[in-house]
């Protein structure tokens, strides 16, 4: 609810179920050039429902002129003077409250020479001061005391001019603090004739009011205001240049809305019925209205009826048409309250005169289950339904209400249904007899076919679920057609394109023949795969097999090679890196081509071979003698960066170990070595004898000491010759490489 400028004071009367409302209260700007802006004030205030407020908006300062708008600030005095009012304060008050519930501060009017106003906030902000001799600036309002009048004096001290002081606090509508007027140039002297136009400017009203500018100075703006036992959530800021305003805001409340009729039942065409609407929770005034409407339109004289105090609406009224009636209810709404609907219409029953309405029943189908109803008007009450002449066809019942069901279990003669006679009774006894007839016939039969396969494509089979087929005792047949066959339940798909599923059941004496149906399957061509077998690794100039499996159009496979020679199944390794063979197989109608498949082989270098050989006379792996290492070089993929080794002759005793590498251009290398163990050197024996006691005539017992640094000792043998009275000793030892030494002894005893 939005309250703009009106000279006049505005009221507002809370709504019914409004306790809290949202209130923005903006101050007016002053006038003139640079004016001061009014605040703008924010704040949660309780209410009570029905309460009465009282809004007082400011007026925008006006340029010149010693008098003031309504509820404005100050004004300058003189009225040639160019300078501003003051914009006046906007106040929301209680009526039992003569403190303002919220205040909101006017601008500073500014003066004739373009000193500002001051803007208006919670406290209420200084006007610029007098731009010329000394002076000093009119102060805005704060929260407990008014602003004060700037001036201007010369240089020994006299007054040139100066502001009047603001007022407040603000004590309900019929005090509402002023600004303080501004001043105009007080010197007589005619040199200053023409700065009677450039006076100070008026300050602002509000909670306390600004004072008004000295001579050449803004006007201070007034202060604002939030009662802090009603409001919370409060926000000071800055408005526009404009007249000061209030809103009111709150959160509607969504009643429940019912509808009611009396009578409700046992209504004819004719009677007048009383609706009555409630509106929960609505009270208070500006309640809203209610509009009753049938579901032609708008009631007659009920389109808009008042809620009493107890929250409802009454609308009598005359249905004057039989049948039912969909009544609604549709609630204004008001400021407190939002617009409700009736949930769900009220329905009402007219009656009119008791009579069948049901002409004509269908006839059966034998085995099939059957419901019909017979259905009558007028009258009151609830019908009670009875055959009262005539048979039924076997199978079915006839209900109470009316209701005709069971399931026939016999076939009528084509042209001879069964008939019957139906009496209908209302609630007040009244009654009328209707003749019906019904033909029972062979009963329709359908068979179903569901072939949904997931993928269709040529070689793929689909089994048929379990099918529904009809009553006869006649087979379900069921045939495919040149791209598919069937056997049994089973499809089996033979050639891409469509393929058509037909199905039928002959009928026999309780079923007609069932329609035949079919069924399409939109048959793929199949795709077809290729597998390479192949060794994924070998050496340049080597041949590897491959192997190659397609899929079943009979189309050849190609393989092609890239890095390396396909010929037949044998892959020629051409070069060092990677061979990589891609197999294709061309479709036909029934099969996709495959998808190209490749297989990678890692072709590697051959590294040079280089074999030792070594030769001389050689006695259990020792060479008596000189031994050469010759030197075998073979190229492997590249030739040899230099000359095959040159052989090397060992002569010196000892085991040698003579090694060799050759390098390829393409960064091959091979090593052979050679372990050649030379022995040219004897073994050494010594004789020793052991000592023989004096006096006796044995012989010394004699011991080898041997030694062989190289191949080691292989045999020694110590022979002992007794000729009088000398004894020789002769030894020898043989080491593996066959060197042989041999030592004598001889001894006299």
């Amino acid at each position: 609810m939005r309250f703009d400028f009106d000279e006049n004071l505005q009221t507002f009367e809370v709504p019914a179920n409004v306790e809290t409302m949202h209130v923005r209260v903006d101050g007016a700007s002053g006038g003139g050039f640079l004016v001061g802006r009014g605040a703008a004030v924010t704040a949660d205030v309780t209410v009570v429902p029905g309460e009465r407020l009282t809004i007082v908006t400011g007026a925008r300062g006006i340029l010149g002129g010693t008098s003031r708008r309504a509820a404005g600030g100050g004004g300058p005095v003189d009225p040639n003077s160019q300078a501003g009012s003051g914009g006046g304060g906007s106040f929301v008050f209680a009526d039992t409250e003569s403190r303002p519930l919220v205040a909101a501060g006017g601008g500073g009017g500014s003066s004739g020479t373009g000193a500002a106003g001051g803007d208006a906030g919670e406290t209420g902000g200084q006007g610029d001061p007098p731009r010329a001799d000394p002076g000093t600036a009119a102060t805005g309002g704060t929260q407990d005391s008014p602003g004060s009048g700037g001036d201007l004096h010369d240089a020994d001290g006299t007054d040139l001019g100066s502001g009047g002081d603001g007022d407040g606090p603000a004590s309900g509508v019929s005090r509402l603090p002023l600004g303080g007027t501004g001043s105009v140039y007080r010197n007589d002297r005619s040199t200053y004739a023409d700065e009677r136009t450039d006076g100070g400017g008026g300050g602002g009203g509000g909670w306390y009011s600004g004072g008004g500018g000295g001579h050449t100075g803004g006007g201070g703006a007034g202060s604002s205001y939030v009662d802090p036992t009603r409001a919370t959530d409060a926000t000071f800021g800055m408005g526009d240049d404009r007249d000061g305003d209030v809103v009111f805001s709150w959160t509607k409340t969504q009643p429940d809305l019912t509808l009611a009729a009396s009578p409700a039942t046992g209504v004819v065409a004719g009677d007048q019925v009383v609706l009555t609407a409630t509106v929960d929770g609505v009270s208070g005034p500006g309640r809203g209205t209610v509009a009753f409407s049938d579901a032609d339109g708008t009631i007659s004289d009920c389109d808009a009826r008042a809620i009493d105090e107890n929250g409802t609406a009454v609308c009598t009224t005359t249905l004057a048409s039989a049948g039912d009636h969909h009544v609604t209810a549709a609630y204004s709404g008001s400021f407190g309250y939002l617009p409700a609907t009736t949930d769900t219409p009220l329905r009402l029953s007219v009656g009119s005169a008791l009579s069948l309405t049901t002409r004509d029943l269908p006839d059966g189908s034998y085995g099939t289950t059957y419901h019909a109803r017979l259905d009558a008007a007028g009258g009151s009450g609830t019908y009670t339904f009875a055959r009262t002449a005539g048979t039924l066809p076997a199978g079915l019942a006839l209900h109470a209400d009316g209701t005709l069901e069971g399931t026939p279990t016999a076939v009528t003669p084509t042209g001879a249904p069964t008939t019957f006679t139906v009496t209908v009774t209302d609630a007040d006894g009244r009654s009328v007899t209707g003749n019906y007839a019904i033909g029972v016939t062979r009963a329709p039969q359908t068979v179903d076919v569901t072939v949904a396969p997931a993928a269709p494509m040529v070689g793929g089979t689909y089994r048929i679920p379990p099918t529904s087929r009809g009553g006869s005792t006649r087979p379900l047949q069921i045939v495919g057609d040149d791209n598919c066959s069937v056997l049994g339940r089973t499809v089996s798909f033979e050639h891409a394109g469509r393929c058509v599923i037909t199905a039928w059941q002959d009928g026999d004496d309780h079923y007609d023949a069932a329609p035949q149906i079919q069924r399409t399957v939109d048959v793929a061509r199949a795709p077809q795969r290729i597998v390479l077998t192949a060794a994924r690794s070998g050496s340049v100039g080597g041949t590897l097999t491959i192997s190659s499996s397609g899929g079943a159009s009979g189309q050849p496979v190609v393989l092609v090679g890239d890095g390396c020679t396909v010929d037949g199944v044998r892959v020629h390794l051409d070069a060092v890196g990677t061979c990589t063979v891609t197999a294709q197989q061309a479709g036909d109608d029934d099969y996709l081509a495959a998808a190209p498949t490749s297989i990678h082989i890692a072709v590697r270098a051959v590294d040079p071979r280089i074999t030792a050989t070594v030769t001389g006379h050689r006695r259990a792996g020792w060479f008596t003698g000189p031994a050469t290492v010759r030197f075998t070089c073979t190229p492997g993929s590249a030739s040899l960066a230099g000359s095959c080794p040159a052989p090397v002759t060992v002569a010196a005793s000892g085991v040698t170990v003579v090694a060799r590498t050759i390098a390829a251009n393409d960064g091959g290398r091979a090593t052979a070595s050679a372990t050649v163990a030379v022995d040219r050197v004897a073994p050494t024996v010594r004789i020793v004898l052991g000592t023989v006691p004096s006096g006796t005539r044995r012989l010394p017992k004699a011991s080898l000491v041997v030694r062989d640094d190289q191949s080691g000792v292989a045999r020694t043998a110590l022979v002992r010759t007794v000729r009088a009275h000398v004894i020789t000793y002769r030894a020898s030892v043989t080491d593996h490489a066959g060197n042989s030494r041999t030592a004598r002894k001889t001894v006299r005893r």
